[in-house]
């Protein structure tokens, strides 16, 4: 099937805009929260408990909450939505540090004793408003914390992309501080709503990329307290920030351009016309290649896996000569630095040039608008050197022209960010797999989830953290990894998925209504899988398999999920089995849109 220019602009030019196609009663200027009180839904229920209380209210008609949109809260266009009437809703801080976080509590009569923690999204601050929307809908009250800043990784204020990051506490309260703190109190106020015959029992979390990272970072600070987490669900982790930071500046510096004399300008290479012609060109060059590697992809014909690595494989010039053929209005600066994204962060290692982190996949460019996209350029290109490394700059000025050039120590500015980043990490104690291991001295479970054609965080890096995990502790029946052929970053297949005009329906299945996927899929509820919602099956719900595989004594690991792509946001178009990672799915039925004919098998 021959994909025109116009089927893979709608693709790019979409992409990450999901709030285009939200219902009216979900977007932004229709929230205004309530403050009225009433029964347990008062400060004074909430006195002396360690947090001040900024606002509160019953939630009433309008089924919504949040603290503003932006400047009030710069990265958070979107309020809490379909909230359930009766439900209590507040936002606290703490009295002498900067992080604040909201809570929604629902119903007594709807309440099940649960409790969820929500995740961010990138360097962003502000609570995530949005992705607190489900939790209420299974029985649970819900957390989520601004990270001890409000920015937008894309503004231009004071705070925006990282320069918060100069300030050696609001990193520490992004790392883990404001999320711990959140919990903790989140945590003290629920049973003090509830009371104490309906006091929390079973406890969850659930989050993506940044939202991924928070979670597994508060595994490992609490596997033996009261804050510790009975299931946490992680997609897409931002876990190995160590790498992954100079692996996101190296791609941003290697789409600027460079003049005669190697002066890198402020001018971008590649941008959204090139990335449509490398998403069409990767599923030209790649259809038809030998399967069987670990990073796939579903082709857009839906019928077969085609595998990325068979096509890129590290070998550059093999590629770049096939972008020459299949995309010829690319120039030779553009395939260069499609390429030197594509191969991913290559720094010295004990005198050997060594990949530490993997680049995206080809066929994942649509996801390049989270970091080189308008706005972008600047926190990716110079933030973490001028910001996040700023005490280690020790007052030399950092500029882009020195990634290339001596800058400290004898190193260059790309040796030199790629050492101190690892040092940073290891300041914030990134979480190891012995951490996570922990889970399983209480019973605790972990489910993790990657899409295979991520263009922020490359599937590669949860195949990473699986090995490293299995490596300390087997999968047994507390730890389980799915592979999303096909999805993108956190959510989605960029055409289908946000319900814009597309011409064949062809995306893969990707939802299993886990964090982000809701809001991205447009959905008018907030939670759950349509027409498989009331009550939720576990079968095809994420959040409903880890429920029940915690709560209930004779459960099992999930042996496989199912997942779902939609034409708009009901009518179901396929559905697909998803597989404990390293098994995938063989076809063994005759139709391959439905998933009973979809069998898992071991590689």
């Amino acid at each position: 099937m021959k994909y025109t220019l116009s089927f893979w602009d709608t693709l790019i030019r979409t992409a990450g805009f999901a709030y285009l196609v939200l219902p009216t009663t979900v977007r932004a200027q229709s929230c205004t929260p309530s403050t009225t009180t009433s029964g347990n839904c008062t400060r004074g229920r909430f006195a002396n408990l360690g947090v001040v209380i900024d606002r509160i209210g019953v939630v009433g008609t309008e089924q919504c909450y949040w603290d503003g949109p932006p400047p009030i809260d710069p990265a958070v266009t979107l309020p809490a939505y379909n909230i359930p009437r009766g439900s209590c809703a507040l936002i606290a801080r703490h009295p002498t540090q900067s992080w604040r976080f909201g809570l929604i509590l629902p119903p007594a009569n709807q309440y099940k004793r649960r409790f969820f923690a929500a995740g961010n999204g990138g360097f962003n601050g502000g609570i995530n408003w949005p992705d607190l929307s489900f939790a209420p809908h299974y029985g649970a009250a819900v957390v989520g914390t601004d990270t001890g800043h409000n920015s937008s990784d894309a503004g231009s204020g004071p705070q925006d992309g990282m320069q918060w990051a100069v300030d050696a506490t609001k990193r520490t309260n992004w790392a883990y501080q404001a999320m711990d703190g959140a919990v903790h109190f989140g945590k003290i106020l629920t049973n003090a709503y509830y009371g104490t015959s309906l006091e929390i029992k079973r406890s969850y979390y659930s989050g993506c990329s940044t939202g991924g990272r928070q979670g597994l970072k508060h595994i490992q600070r609490h596997a033996n307290d009261a804050d510790k987490m009975d299931g946490v669900i992680i997609t897409a982790p931002a876990w190995n920030l160590k790498e992954m930071l100079p692996n996101h500046m190296a791609a941003a510096i290697a789409n600027l351009h460079r003049q005669a004399d190697g002066t890198i300008t402020t001018t971008p290479i590649l941008q959204r016309p090139q990335w449509i012609n490398l998403t069409a060109a990767a599923f030209t060059i790649c259809d038809g290649k030998v399967e069987g590697s670990s990073s796939i992809n579903y082709n857009p014909d839906g019928d077969r896996v085609i595998s990325i690595d068979d096509c890129f494989s590290g070998n550059e010039t093999a590629y770049s000569e096939s972008l020459r053929t299949v995309a010829p209005g690319l120039t030779d600066e553009q395939r260069a630095a499609a390429v030197a994204i594509y191969k991913g962060l290559v720094v010295a290692v004990n005198g050997t040039s060594t990949t530490v982190f993997p680049g995206p996949p080809p066929g994942g460019e649509a996801d390049w608008s989270f970091t080189l996209g308008p706005g972008l350029e600047a926190t990716f290109d110079q933030g973490l050197a001028q910001y996040w490394l700023a005490d280690a700059r020790g007052g030399t000025p950092w500029a882009v022209n020195n990634w290339d050039k001596i800058y400290k120590d004898g190193l260059t500015g790309k040796e030199w960010v790629y050492r101190e980043s690892t040092r940073a990490g290891s300041t914030i104690s990134e979480p190891t797999a012995d951490d996570f291991a922990a889970m399983t001295n209480y019973g605790g479970k972990l489910m993790l989830y990657h899409g295979t054609a991520d263009g922020v965080i490359p599937v590669a890096s949860s195949n990473r953290l699986h090995q490293e995990i299995t490596n300390v502790k087997a999968e047994g029946d507390w730890f389980r990894y799915f592979q999303i052929p096909g999805m993108h970053h956190c959510s989605w297949w960029p055409n289908g998925a946000l319900n814009v005009p597309y011409i064949d329906l062809s995306f893969p299945p990707w939802y299993i209504a886990t964090a982000t996927q809701p809001l991205y899929l447009g959905s008018p509820k907030g939670y759950g899988v349509p027409s498989r919602d009331n009550p939720p099956d576990p079968a095809y719900d994420g959040i409903q398999a880890m429920i029940d595989w915690v709560e209930n004594p004779a459960a099992t690991p999930p042996a496989s999920l199912i997942a779902t792509a939609f034409n708009g946001t009901t009518t179901v178009v396929r559905t697909r089995k998803l597989c404990p990672y390293p098994q995938k799915a063989a076809l063994t039925g005759s139709d391959i849109n439905d998933s009973s004919s979809w069998t898992c098998t071991t590689v």
